[in-house]
């Protein structure tokens, strides 16, 4: 028996021959190499023809294609001939020739000996160490395996070979990433571990921006297996949570999936890995089932032949004054390939008349009529069935673009890949013709945002103050069928609901600072009229609360959002007619009963709002009744 056995896989010959040679140089002497060479290089060859002299080394060739790493490596531990087993790549030097000689000294028969590493890339030079879940060397030299950081770098650990054979451990049959799982079922199974200070080697890295399709298949099934290993075990929620941030990042990898069949296969992965995450109700679940879908949805278009780019969806109820400046600013954009879709809602007017009008001259405009009332919010959902195109744009049928809207955006959407786009949109005052700006829709809380790619994270409380409304946003179609993302029919503000788990579980949201939509402001419009249509509030603000609950962003924005929901019940009471408000008070009351003890938030409540809204609730939930509301105004 010797004391090391060296099993080093060949990916590179870049640094291999300055690799080799950091081996046979050591002052201890009691090892053997095993190489798995994966390169099919003459250059390989060359530098191989070097060492192969020496009976401590022998060489494996494989076919990636055929073969698989992991399976070869299983193999090879079962067959060699050392007491402790080090995993090297051709990517990796020992630092210096007495480093095996030291750590044999070190071992004291640990299952697990860990040393450091460093990183070289073209910019950076890091230790794995600076790892803040990562713990330091200690006297005793008896560390935690959760205090142990992100098991990435298989490289600095030497794995004694009684441990791996007694406890059944393997690698997986993959190419990549099995290194990552085979490391994690050793934390798994040992409570300690001796850590050295000594930096064992180097490792030379490369900056990737792209990975194959089978790449990314078998790193989305090595995460799936981790979130298995480690779940269920507290004490290694800090290392998953590392872990999960570093995985996530697969989604600035270029990843050009080139058949459908392919795709498919990093679909089901994703679901499952998603499925996961919500049985487990894993802490960074929203995160990364977020990221997971936009991997799944970007390449999904990528696959997939659109003959319709852009479906503008259009609800249409008793416009006949003013759908005609509508439709004219459509048929006459810069950008050709769109489809309009109109559901009418049962209009008594001329508007039908006009639709069809205008889908006779134009074979773009599509005409759909629905049986049953239900309101701006039905019709948008009844119209995103039909919808084809790879966008959607949603139009109110009163409103306005402006003629180069719809290419300027779908260049966005294309240069940024993106979930959403977002623009602003200039109000026009019928009666006084003239246009002006409003902060509300000119959205100041987003920027230092402008011009480039966000989302929530980077946002975080500045959620609350952007623009809710779907018209001033062009959204992918297949991410919108990805998060099941619909109007809550027959209430108005139903786009309030729609705005917040859109945004929520977008990846890429772009903004433009450009003004493309011209919102037609009347007398007659739904949100100034003093009758019964605010009632609705109420039951929005319910839809609202559960975008939060069921995306397990409650308590990361609990603060703000139960203030907005109070706020919004407490605002649109004053534009309520005076028949409909003891109506709306007990309707209110009962809502807020219901988030008290239904929901279990009566104590989020008394907590968080702030001092006006915490009044307006007092007051409702403690009056009496509607008269004693009053008396208590």
């Amino acid at each position: 028996m010797v004391f090391f056995s060296i099993i080093l896989t060949i990916f590179s010959d870049t640094h291999l021959e300055e690799c080799l040679n950091s081996i046979f140089s050591q002052t201890n002497s009691d090892f053997e190499v095993i190489c798995i060479d994966t390169t099919n290089s003459e250059k390989t060859d060359e530098i191989m023809s070097k060492f192969l002299m020496d009976t401590r080394i022998t060489r494996i060739k494989i076919d990636t294609t055929t073969e698989n790493t992991g399976d070869i490596k299983n193999i090879l531990i079962k067959n060699s001939k050392g007491k402790y087993i080090s995993f090297l790549t051709s990517n990796n030097v020992l630092s210096h020739p007495e480093i095996l000689e030291t750590l044999s000294k070190s071992s004291e028969n640990a299952e697990l000996l860990s040393s450091n590493i460093e990183i070289i890339t073209k910019n950076i030079t890091s230790n794995p160490f600076d790892n803040p879940i990562c713990t330091k060397y200690t006297e005793n030299g008896e560390n935690k395996v959760e205090q142990y950081g992100v098991p990435y770098h298989l490289s600095r650990n030497i794995i004694k070979k009684e441990f791996i054979m007694k406890n059944n451990i393997s690698f997986r049959s993959m190419n990549y990433c099995e290194d990552i799982l085979f490391l994690s079922e050793i934390l798994s199974k040992t409570s300690t571990y001796t850590c050295r200070p000594d930096i064992f080697c180097k490792e030379y890295m490369e900056d990737n921006k792209s990975i194959t399709p089978q790449i990314l298949t078998d790193y989305l099934k090595c995460y799936k297996e981790l979130l298995k290993i480690f779940t269920d075990k507290k004490e290694f929620e800090p290392i998953l949570n590392k872990i999960s941030e570093n995985f996530i990042k697969i989604k600035d990898l270029k990843c050009d999936v080139p058949s459908y069949k392919e795709y498919k296969i990093i679909e089901k992965e994703i679901d499952e890995i998603s499925d996961i995450c919500t049985k487990k109700k894993y802490p960074f679940s929203y995160i990364v089932k977020r990221k997971l879908r936009y991997v799944k949805n970007r390449n999904h278009d990528k696959v997939t032949n659109f003959d319709v780019l852009i479906s503008i969806v259009i609800p249409t109820y008793n416009v006949e004054e003013y759908l005609d400046d509508c439709l004219v600013s459509l048929i006459n954009q810069t950008f050709e390939n769109f489809e309009v879709i109109l559901v009418d809602d049962s209009s008594t007017d001329s508007t039908v008349d006009i639709i069809k009008y205008y889908e006779k001259i134009d074979p773009r405009i599509k005409f759909i009529e629905k049986e049953k009332k239900s309101g701006s919010g039905g019709s948008r959902n009844y119209g995103m069935k039909y919808a084809r195109g790879k966008y959607i744009q949603f139009l109110d049928a009163d409103d306005w673009l402006d003629l180069d809207c719809l290419e300027k955006l779908y260049s966005y959407a294309e240069e940024y890949e993106t979930d959403i786009v977002i623009f602003k949109l200039i109000n026009y005052e019928t009666e006084e013709k003239i246009f002006y700006k409003s902060r509300y829709y000119s959205i100041p809380s987003l920027d230092d945002f402008k011009n480039k790619a966000f989302n929530l994270d980077d946002v975080e409380n500045k959620l609350f103050y952007i623009a809710v409304s779907p018209v001033n946003k062009l959204y992918s179609r297949h991410y919108l069928e990805s998060i099941n993302a619909v109007f809550p029919e027959k209430y108005i503000h139903q786009d309030n609901p729609f705005f917040y788990q859109t945004f929520c579980d977008a990846e890429r949201v772009y903004l433009t600072d450009e003004y493309f939509y011209n919102r037609r402001r009347t007398n007659s419009s739904i949100s100034t009229r003093l009758d019964g249509t605010q009632i609705g509030t109420i039951e929005i603000v319910e839809y609202i609360l559960n975008v939060f609950i069921n995306n397990t962003l409650y308590e990361k924005f609990k603060r703000p959002m139960l203030n907005l929901l109070v706020y919004k019940v407490r605002n649109r009471r004053k534009q309520v007619g005076e028949e409909y408000k003891e109506e709306y008070y007990k309707k209110a009351k009962r809502k807020f009963f219901k988030f008290m003890f239904t929901y279990g938030l009566i104590d989020d409540l008394n907590e968080n709002l702030n001092h006006e809204n915490k009044e307006f609730f007092d007051k409702i939930v403690y009056s009496e009744n509607y008269e004693k509301y009053l008396e208590m105004k």
